[in-house]
C-alpha cells in the first residue's frame, strides 16, 4: 500500500481552472466552496396612489382660481404699463388693453374699471396737450380714442369743448393779427396769418372775407 503525502501533488488550481466552474453561469458567484445564485434586488418603493376622478366641484374650483389668478395677472400688467407710460401703446402691452382682459375675464371688476377711467383721462389730457401745441388735428384723433375706452362720454365731451373753445379764441387772434397787418402793409405777415386760420379747418368763410380784404388794401392801400 502505497501512502501519498500531503501537498505531494499541487491543487488543481495550480493547474488551470477547474472545468465545473468554467461552466458556470455568470449568475453564481462562489460563496466558500458552494455556488451561490444572486438575490433578485427588492423593489421597496411604495406604489403611486391612484389618481381620482375630479368631481365637479373640484373643477369648478380649479377654474375659478385659473380665471383668479388670470385677471390678478391683467391687473398688475396693467398698473405696471400706467406707470412706465404706456398707456395705449404698443397695443399688446398697453393699460389699456390689460384693464380691457381683466374686464372681459370678471365683467363688473371694480381695479379693471377704475383703471379704464384712469386709461381715458390720460388720453384726454393728451388731446388737451396737442390742442395747446396748435395741433388740433391730432388732438381730435386722440380724443376720438378715448371715446372708445369706455362707455362715459362726458370726460370726452368736456374736452371736445375745452379744446374747441381754445380754437376760437386762436382763430380770433389769427384774424386781428391778419387786420393789423394789412393796414400796416405787411402783406406777407397777413398772408402767413391767413395760413394760420386755413390750417385750423372750417374757417373757410372768414379766410375768403379776409383775403377780399388785403386784395383791396393792395390796391387801394
Amino acid at each position: 500500500m502505497i501512502l501519498l503525502a500531503t501537498g505531494a501533488f499541487p491543487a488543481a488550481s495550480a493547474f488551470g481552472q477547474d472545468p465545473q466552474e468554467s461552466e458556470r453561469s455568470p449568475d453564481f458567484k462562489r460563496l466558500g466552496a458552494d455556488p451561490v445564485e444572486n438575490e433578485p434586488v427588492l423593489d421597496l418603493s411604495l406604489p403611486e396612489p391612484d389618481q381620482k376622478p375630479e368631481t365637479p366641484e373640484q373643477r369648478q374650483e380649479r377654474l375659478r382660481r385659473e380665471r383668479q389668478a388670470a385677471i390678478d395677472t391683467r391687473l398688475a400688467a396693467a398698473n405696471e404699463a400706467m406707470l412706465s407710460g404706456r398707456v395705449d401703446q404698443p397695443v399688446e402691452n398697453s393699460a389699456w388693453t390689460h384693464y380691457r382682459e381683466a374686464l372681459r375675464l370678471d365683467p363688473g371688476n371694480a381695479a379693471a374699471e377704475e383703471g379704464l377711467a384712469r386709461v381715458q383721462q390720460a388720453l384726454v389730457d393728451r388731446a388737451l396737450a396737442y390742442a395747446r401745441d396748435l395741433d388740433f388735428e391730432t388732438a381730435g384723433r386722440v380724443l376720438e380714442d378715448a371715446a372708445m375706452v369706455r362707455d362715459d362720454p362726458e370726460p370726452v365731451a368736456r374736452a371736445e369743448a375745452e379744446i374747441e373753445a381754445f380754437r376760437g379764441e386762436y382763430a380770433a387772434e389769427l384774424e386781428v393779427q391778419a387786420v393789423t397787418a394789412m393796414d400796416a402793409g405787411r402783406f406777407d405777415q397777413a398772408e402767413r396769418a391767413l395760413i394760420g386760420l386755413v390750417a385750423l379747418g372750417g374757417m373757410d368763410a372768414q379766410v375768403n372775407q379776409l383775403r377780399r380784404r388785403m386784395e383791396e388794401a393792395r390796391v387801394y392801400g
